[in-house]
């Protein structure tokens, strides 16, 4: 028997044996109420009959008669229990062991035990009538019943059995194997079919071809639905956003989970609007993109846009969109990336670009000023002071002071422009900051300098030199920053650990323990729009006259060469803070 018969044999035995319960639950309780009442009433009527009996004898003190006329009653009867008694005395009791009898379906139905009872109609004057009660056996009342029940139930599963059985027998001979041989024979391609008469090739001919085509249909079908199914799940896991739009009405058809994330929407939330929404244009401009698409003939077309998300936030897209036609109808096929990641790449890669452009110009033109300053030097210091009148000496020395004075930003310069790596060292920074207190204090004149210590043994992997030369820098921006002269600028050192990435100036802080120096002023603020400048050679917001120099430049060198981060947080009006965040190591490896 092949596998197909021996499933449809299991599945006959399953509803076969489904029927037989059902059939025996039902032929049961439908005739349960009326052989219910039926038993009851012949129990009774028994005990009324027998009562009359049972009085005369106990009337005739006839003691041992009715108590084997008890006795017989329970032998004969399904009664475990039989009383005779008048009034609250019981005078004669009849009770058989019990017998524990498992009837799971009767249990269902009835209670056990069944009490009845029966009273004297007549009984004579000044007498409590006698009553006679008996206890019914359930089990063995209803035993007879429930058997004949479960024996029509069994030859009825029986009946369906056979049934079952010989129409798969007849299904299998007469239509399945036949079926399964000629498609066997269809399938191998050299079917001679016994329907077609003799001696008609051209016939047989024909009927190989169809069913060539039709396996080759067949296969084709099967080949596209795989291909299709393939196709979405890559779609469907792609990293790249992918949206199918109805261009006609903008609604999307599809949208994979990169584009719930690029767009912070859910799916059912992206489907809910059209696409201009989420892209924050109107529909003329998106029907105008679509044509253009249209008109590439499969290319993509490629733009930029700027969407935004749920929380406010601002993320730049590069979309490539191309249409197609489906169903008679025009779709759009879009796939769109975040690209802020790629923007601030860029952004750094311009501003080094700037940067070693600027170094480079101002290496030359460090040089060539330094050799047309060490000129005049060298020839104001071949005049003789002597002979010179006072106001020539005064004159002369006020040169001199011009030719050192313009030497300090063409060192600066010199210092910018050179791409050598800065030595450092682990420095112990209570002490040199102490060393250095008086050069911060005048750094910082006019406005009074606050040195906050607040942890004496940080010990920072830096250099000295060029560590002193940028707060130097950051105090004077700050004194510059305080028009008045009289505000409070503090220096505070304390430990700092961050545990997770933050943005600083230039390039992302990462995680980890550092030595944090933070200087505080209280003057006129940064506005927005010049904190990506402060930090370029000879920014100033000061005035011409009042001159620029090399500014905040000085520190983004030292901070490039030495591993070293730096923050800005500052506003019109609410002073500036600017955090240096220099690597700690271990205070056993410090220097003095």
């Amino acid at each position: 028997m092949n596998t197909f018969i021996r499933k449809s044999a299991l599945i006959s035995l399953l509803l076969g044996l489904l029927a037989g319960v059902v059939l025996f639950s039902w032929s049961l309780v439908s005739d349960w109420a009326r052989v219910s009442e039926q038993v009851r009433a012949q129990n009774i009527q028994t005990l009324q009959i027998l009562l009359p009996t049972f009085i005369d004898l106990d009337a005739n003190h006839q003691t041992e008669h009715l108590n084997a006329t008890l006795t017989r009653l329970l032998e004969h009867s399904s009664f475990q229990k039989v009383v005779l008694q008048r009034g609250a005395a019981a005078y004669y009791v009849a009770e058989q062991p019990q017998q524990n009898l498992a009837r799971p379906v009767l249990d269902l139905l009835t209670p056990k035990f069944i009490t009845l009872s029966v009273s004297e109609a007549s009984p004579t004057k000044d007498q409590t009538p006698m009553r006679l009660s008996a206890t019914l056996n359930a089990h063995q009342a209803f035993d007879g019943f429930v058997n004949r029940h479960w024996q029509f139930a069994r030859i009825g599963l029986l009946r369906t059995l056979i049934i079952i059985l010989i129409v798969i027998l007849i299904f299998e001979f007469v239509a399945i194997r036949p079926l399964r041989a000629l498609g066997q024979r269809v399938k191998g391609g050299d079917s001679e079919l016994s329907l077609l008469p003799e001696g008609n090739p051209a016939d047989a001919i024909e009927i190989k071809q169809l069913s060539r085509a039709f396996n080759e249909r067949v296969e084709r079908i099967f080949r596209l639905q795989f291909e299709n199914q393939s196709l979405v799940a890559a779609l469907r896991a792609s990293p790249d956003c992918c949206l199918i739009v109805d261009l006609e009405s903008g609604n999307l058809l599809f949208c994979n989970a990169a584009a719930e994330a690029l767009f912070g929407r859910t799916n059912a939330d992206l489907r809910a609007r059209p696409i201009w929404e989420l892209w924050r244009q109107d529909r003329h401009n998106f029907e105008s993109d679509a044509k253009t698409a249209q008109q590439m003939l499969g290319q993509f077309l490629k733009f930029i846009l700027e969407t935004e998300r749920p929380d406010g936030s601002s993320v730049p897209i590069e979309v490539h969109m191309t249409t197609f036609n489906l169903d008679e109808q025009q779709r759009g096929l879009v796939f769109a990336r975040d690209i802020s990641e790629r923007g601030a790449l860029l952004r750094r890669v311009a501003d080094n670009q700037k940067a070693d452009a600027i170094r480079t110009l101002a290496g030359g033109l460090a040089h060539d000023l330094n050799n047309r300053i060490q000129i005049a030097a060298g020839h104001l210091d071949l005049i003789d002071p002597e002979p010179l009148s006072q106001t020539d000496k005064t004159s002369l020395l006020k040169a001199r002071q011009a030719i050192l004075e313009s030497a300090k930003p063409i060192d600066q310069l010199l210092r910018y422009s050179e791409q050598k790596d800065i030595a450092t060292a682990p420095l112990s920074l209570t002490p040199c900051l102490m060393r250095h207190s008086a050069a911060l204090a005048q750094a910082a004149a006019p406005c009074q300098l606050n040195l906050d210590l607040q942890n004496e043994t940080l010990t920072a992997e830096t250099n000295e030199t060029r560590l002193i030369a940028s707060l130097v820098q950051l105090l004077n921006n700050a004194s510059d920053a305080t028009p008045s002269g009289q505000g409070l600028i503090s220096l505070t050192l304390k430990d700092c650990t961050l545990s997770n990435p933050i943005a600083g100036v230039q390039e992302t802080i990462p995680a980890g323990r550092y030595a944090s120096l933070v200087i505080t002023d209280q003057g006129l603020g940064i506005a927005q729009a010049d904190l990506a400048k402060i930090f370029d050679p000879f920014f100033s917001t000061k005035a011409l006259e009042q001159g620029g120099g090399m500014g905040l430049s000085v520190v983004v060198g030292f901070i490039q060469a030495t591993n070293t981060y730096l923050t800005v947080q500052s506003a019109p009006g609410q002073g500036s803070t600017f955090t240096l965040l220099l690597p700690a190591v271990d205070a056993d490896s410090r220097t003095q």
